[in-house]
């Protein structure tokens, strides 16, 4: 069951954060074809599988990228997925692993010609298939966000904050996974100084209880921990 599987790990983390002290490793990978470099590409960890996945971000020359890559924790190797009909060239986007239907998500993002994006894809690890999923049409198109899933409570994908054409946003915006529906979350009828000020490119995650950490990023600074309502 999945609240065994979840307490099995947080023991785990528990043990090992216990029994040694934190330390950068660099992985060493098992031969074969490696992704090329990259910065501001979205990440997510399936957890499930023990696997790693990446897309897009901006390579050398700063050429936008669209390149799908997963990497086995088991067995240190790379694989490139060539996937049909995926999603457009991005970076700055955000990408989290959907535990519910063992998939992995992204949205936002900016594309060639400075084109900003508030679309949601979903890569189905069974099927080796991308869907475009509803769009958020209340949220503006945006790059520079931060978001994910809450993986103890995995029913909603967060965005929050970002930048498009000329603006920054403090707003905040959650997809349902089982009615596929979008809502903003920013909080209503709330001071906009209670509210982590416009900003992107910062850093964040999320954290249980559906809540968000954010940190830094270009327009203004700060630490918050702001919930996902």
């Amino acid at each position: 069951p999945r609240h065994v599987m979840r307490l099995v790990i947080l023991l785990t983390l528990i043990s090992a954060s216990l029994s040694a002290p934190l330390s950068w490793r660099k992985i060493s990978t098992n031969g074969g074809t490696t992704p090329p470099p990259r910065r501001e590409f979205g990440a997510a960890w399936d957890w499930k599988n023990q696997h790693l996945y990446i897309f897009g971000g901006r390579g050398q020359d700063r050429v936008i990228l669209d390149d799908f890559w997963r990497l086995d924790w088991n067995t240190q190797t790379w694989a490139k997925l060539d996937v049909p009909s995926g999603p457009p060239s991005r970076f700055s986007l955000v990408a989290d692993f959907d535990s519910i239907n063992d998939a992995i998500l992204i949205s936002t993002g900016e594309g060639l010609d400075r084109a900003f994006y508030n679309d949601l894809w979903s890569y189905s690890i069974a099927s080796n298939t991308w869907t475009q999923l509803p769009t958020a049409t209340a949220m503006e198109t945006r790059y520079g966000s931060t978001g994910g899933i809450d993986p103890f409570n995995p029913t909603h994908f967060h965005i929050t904050h970002g930048f498009a054409n000329g603006k920054r946003y403090q707003n905040s915006f959650s997809f349902d996974l089982n009615t596929q529906t979008w809502t903003e979350t920013t909080p209503a009828n709330t001071d906009k100084e209670k509210i982590p000020s416009e900003r992107c490119l910062h850093g964040g995650t999320i954290l249980n209880n559906n809540q968000q950490f954010l940190f830094g990023g270009c327009g203004s600074g700060g630490v918050w921990a702001l919930p996902c309502q």
